[in-house]
Order: C-alpha cells, then structure tokens, then sequence
C-alpha cells in the first residue's frame, strides 16, 4: 500500500525545521500557508520540491528567510522519505 502525502506530515517536517526561528514566540500554525504551499507542490524530486520549499519561503519571509537552497533540498528530502 502507498502512503500518500499529507499536510500533517508536511506541518511536523517544516515546524521541526523551523525556518525562520519563530514557533518559540509564534503560534504553531504559524507555517501553515507554507505548508499547505509545499504540500501543494509536492513531488517525488527532492530538487525540485526543495527549489518550490525555498521559493515559498522567500516569498513569505523575504529577507528573514536565510536558509540556503541546499538545505531546502535536505527538508524535501526529509518530506518525500515520509509518503
């Protein structure tokens, strides 16, 4: 049986990461757009989706978005490990 990709697992792999330092003072849905975002721009290509993850990031945080493509593409790694 084929697991398929859900917001949950999307939510707890980017509220893990934390990419802009902020579920210690924000709320916890805080990353939710963006999740709901990469969830709707997934696919099995780690470059690919890490390319979208950083792109949504950038777009939302601008410059409070520090975190380099490299490590987007180790979280959509991290995300298509989990389908």
């Amino acid at each position: 049986m084929t697991r398929h990709m859900t917001f949950d697992i999307v939510k707890f792999i980017i509220n893990d990461w934390d990419p802009v330092d902020l579920l210690s003072f924000a709320p916890a849905d805080e990353y939710d757009d963006e999740s709901r975002a990469v969830l709707s721009a997934y696919t099995d290509d780690p470059c690919e989706l890490g390319n979208c993850i950083y792109n949504i990031f950038r777009k939302s945080f601008d410059d409070s978005f520090g975190r380099s493509l490299q490590e987007c593409i180790n979280v959509a790694e991290l995300i298509i490990g989990h389908k």
